[in-house]
């Protein structure tokens, strides 16, 4: 149980009346955009010992209400990807230390008006090998033609040769973004039998030779790659990188599988693409504007699998990222620096 194995930490935060504190010299935490479930009890149970804690997901007006909460808090617990910590709520608090991210993605956070604020950013994610594997299954079931075999099953209907898939092994897999979710991505699909390769022009060509990855130019993955893989980060660089020019350079046989940030495709010009037989699949695990709509054309597609952004939500790194959530906000309540700041300049701000 968590709780038991930071008992003790949670009591060097200072005590009063027994080892615990009063309820009015508690600092105070505050939790929002979390997913339904019993996540406070089995994971951050901890925090009631040393923090007022109050968690206003799914309330109504989460969004205002998040404003007016947000001048109390010490430290904000951020789920989701689409409340926004920004200039707009760093303004409304003087008091905030810090924003602990349950993920590993920040852009919904803005890291430069946190650091003029004074305010720590720290991500928290334990799922790198959960993002791989879900990249690789989506691969696997666009590849064999999955849902359209399922459907068959589940109602009777004959086989043809409509429902004939192909191999991943001895085709080329292009990955876009090779960090750890990449590099992870490359070494499952080498197992396979697949030849990788990639486009990141951060990542130095000795680095992806030692991973047996070749580095080749966007343009070139586009056109040379029977399977693309995107594992980069979002940013203003990354914006609609997959547009209508590059679905137009991928080879028509070609399946694209997005489980980064859906605005890094342009969902109308993939929609497009699908529509004309310019490539021949597509798995997303995000999508620009999550939920998705249910009047997407691309849900009615065959050749299109669509998942709410959860695929990489294991009950095993959902453990994990709790821990690092835990840690990194008693770290915080102890005036100490947490785990994987993004922005390690600012200060520590006391209590």
């Amino acid at each position: 149980m968590l709780h038991k194995q930071h008992n003790k930490e949670s009591k060097m935060i200072g005590t009063v009346s027994g080892g615990r504190l009063m309820q009015a010299d508690k600092p105070k935490v505050l939790i929002t955009g979390m997913f339904k479930g019993n996540y406070r009890e089995d994971y951050l149970q901890p925090l009631d010992d040393i923090a007022g804690v109050e968690d206003i997901s799914a309330s109504d007006g989460e969004e205002e209400l998040l404003k007016t909460k947000i001048k109390d808090a010490d430290v904000l617990i951020l789920g989701g990807v689409t409340l926004q910590a920004n200039e707009v709520l760093f303004s409304q608090t003087d008091r905030l230390r810090a924003v602990v991210r349950w993920g590993k993605g920040f852009d919904n956070v803005d890291v430069d008006a946190a650091t003029r604020h004074g305010v720590m950013v720290s991500i928290q994610g334990d799922f790198e090998i959960c993002v791989a594997e879900a990249a690789v299954l989506l691969m696997l079931a666009l590849s064999k033609k999955l849902m359209k075999q399922v459907h068959a099953a589940k109602n009777g209907i004959p086989v043809n040769d409509s429902f004939r898939g192909v191999n991943l092994s001895e085709k080329k897999l292009g990955i876009v973004g090779l960090g750890i979710i990449g590099i992870e991505t490359a070494r499952i699909c080498q197992a396979i039998g697949m030849k990788v390769i990639a486009f990141d022009p951060y990542c130095e060509e000795q680095r992806a030779a030692a991973l047996g990855v070749e580095l080749v130019r966007f343009d070139a993955l586009l056109d040379g790659s029977d399977f693309i893989s995107i594992s980069c980060n979002y940013t203003p660089e990354t914006h609609h990188l997959f547009d209508k020019k590059a679905f137009e350079l991928m080879k028509t046989s070609a399946f694209i599988v997005n489980t980064a940030r859906g605005s890094i495709v342009d969902e109308a010009a993939l929609t497009e693409a699908l529509q004309s037989n310019a490539i021949a699949g597509a798995g997303l695990d995000v999508v620009e504007k999550e939920p998705i709509d249910t009047a997407s054309p691309l849900l009615s597609m065959e050749n299109v699998i669509i998942t709410p952004h959860a695929l990489a939500v294991t009950l095993d790194a959902r453990r994990k990222v709790a821990e690092g959530v835990l840690d990194s906000t008693v770290r915080i309540l102890q005036n100490k620096k947490p785990k994987h700041l993004v922005n390690p300049d600012v200060a520590v701000r006391n209590s």
